[in-house]
C-alpha cells in the first residue's frame, strides 16, 4: 500500500520498518498491545524527531534541528497519517501521538530527574505517561477545576480527582495538573511528574468508552500525595498556558492528517471487501480526504514556522468539515463492512472532542 502524502527519504524508511509489523493480532487483543509499542519503539517510532541523533531529546520547536529536513511538527503530521494507513487503527495513533505530545513538553519544561526517567521509559517502549487534566462533573475548563497542590516545606501535598485519563490503567507516569495558588478568584496551576506508585494515588476504571481501541481511561483519586518540589515540570504557576491550553490545539492540529488518513483507510476497507459503493459519493469522500490531510500539513507547517501558539482556528475547522462530510458520504456504503464502521465510530468520537470549544471558535469568528 502506497502512501497518498509526500514523505522525506528518512522518514521513509521508519515508516517501512512498521509497514513489516503485524498489527492484526495485536489490535485484536482486549488489553493495550504492549510487545507491538516495543516493537514501534524499535523503528524509533517513538524517538521522534530523529533528525538530531546527537541530541535524542530535542524538543520539536528547537530550531538546531537539520534544516535540510521537514519541521518536526510537519514530520509527526505525515508520519500518523502514515501509521493509521498502515495499522488501521486511529486509536494507535492517538495513543502514539499523545506520547510524542508528552516528551516534547518533559523536552521543552524539564530534562532532568523525574522527567528524564519519565522520557527514557517512554522513548524505549517501555513505559506510557498519562496526562491528567479533566475532572468529574466539570471536564477541563480552567475555572472549574478544583485539585490543589499545597507547598510544605520542599514538598507539595496533592489532594484531588482526575477523570477520564487516557491510558490511565496501564500508564507508568502521570503528568498531574493543580491549583498552586491563588491570586483574588484566579487559579494558578502548576504541572507534576507521579510516579504510578506514589503513596496516596489510586487509579478506578473508567466506564468503557466505545471506540478507540486500544485506549482505555481511567478515574484517579489524589490524597495527600506528598511529592518533591523536583517533580515540578515547568514554572510554578504556568501549567495551564504552558501545558494544558497548547496540548489541546496541538492534538486538534496534528490529528487533522490522521483523521484523513482513516477515511482513506475506510475506502481501503471497501474497495478490499467488493462492498458496493457509489462512484461519485467515494470519489468526492477521496477528494474531501486528501483536502483535509493538506490542510492538516499547512497546520503543521505553521506551528513549525511560528509556535505551539500560533492560531490554527481556520486549518482545523476546515479540515474538520470536510471529514465530516466525506463520514456523510461513506456512510451508507460501510454498513456492510463492520472495520471500516468501526474506523467511522472513531473518527466521530474524535470529532466530537472539544466540540464546545470548535463551535465558540466558529461563533468567535462570526462575531
Amino acid at each position: 500500500m502506497g502512501l497518498d502524502i509526500e514523505l522525506h527519504p528518512v522518514y521513509q524508511d521508519v515508516v517501512r520498518k512498521c509497514a513489516a509489523l503485524d498489527f492484526g493480532p495485536a489490535l485484536s487483543a482486549a488489553q493495550f498491545p504492549s510487545a507491538l509499542w516495543r516493537e514501534l519503539a524499535k523503528c524509533t517510532m517513538l524517538d521522534f524527531p530523529p533528525a538530531n541523533k546527537s541530541s535524542p531529546n530535542t524538543a520539536p520547536a528547537d530550531k538546531t534541528l537539520d534544516p535540510a529536513l521537514p519541521g518536526p511538527w510537519h514530520t509527526l503530521a505525515v508520519v500518523g497519517y502514515g501509521l493509521t494507513r498502515l495499522s488501521r487503527n486511529l486509536g494507535l495513533t492517538t495513543s502514539w501521538l499523545g506520547q510524542q505530545l508528552v516528551l516534547y513538553f518533559l523536552a521543552r519544561h524539564s530534562l532532568s530527574g523525574l522527567a528524564a526517567a519519565c522520557s527514557a521509559d517512554v522513548r524505549s517502549g517501555q513505559g506510557l505517561c498519562a496526562i491528567a487534566i479533566s475532572e468529574p462533573g466539570v471536564g477541563a475548563h480552567p475555572k472549574h477545576l478544583s485539585t490543589t497542590a499545597t507547598a510544605q516545606g520542599s514538598d507539595f501535598l496533592i489532594n484531588g480527582r482526575k477523570s477520564f485519563i487516557t491510558h490511565g490503567p496501564y500508564a507508568d507516569w502521570f503528568m498531574v495538573l493543580a491549583i498552586t495558588h491563588r491570586v483574588g478568584e484566579r487559579k494558578h496551576y502548576s504541572t507534576f511528574l507521579l510516579p504510578r506508585a506514589t503513596p496516596g494515588l489510586s487509579l478506578t476504571p473508567q466506564p468503557e468508552i466505545v471506540g478507540l481501541h486500544p485506549i482505555g481511561h481511567a478515574n484517579m483519586s489524589l490524597s495527600n500525595c506528598r511529592v518533591p518540589h523536583s517533580s515540578l515540570i515547568g514554572a510554578p504557576g504556568d501549567g495551564f498556558g504552558a501545558i494544558a491550553n497548547p496540548l489541546r490545539s496541538l492534538e486538534d492540529a496534528l490529528m487533522l492528517c490522521p483523521l484523513a488518513g482513516a477515511v482513506q483507510t475506510q475506502i481501503d476497507l471497501l474497495r478490499d471487501s467488493q462492498t458496493p459503493w457509489d462512484a461519485h459519493g467515494t470519489g468526492a469522500a477521496i477528494c474531501l480526504a486528501d483536502c483535509a490531510a493538506k490542510l492538516g500539513i499547512m497546520a503543521a507547517d505553521q506551528l513549525d514556522r511560528q509556535s505551539p501558539s500560533a492560531d490554527l482556528t481556520t486549518l482545523i475547522i476546515g479540515a474538520r468539515t470536510l471529514i465530516a462530510r466525506a463520514q456523510e458520504l461513506l456512510s451508507e456504503a460501510w454498513q456492510d463492512c463492520p472495520q471500516a464502521m468501526a474506523i467511522g465510530r472513531d473518527i466521530q468520537l474524535l470529532l466530537s472532542i472539544g466540540g464546545k470549544a470548535t463551535a465558540s471558535r466558529v461563533s468567535a469568528l462570526a462575531r
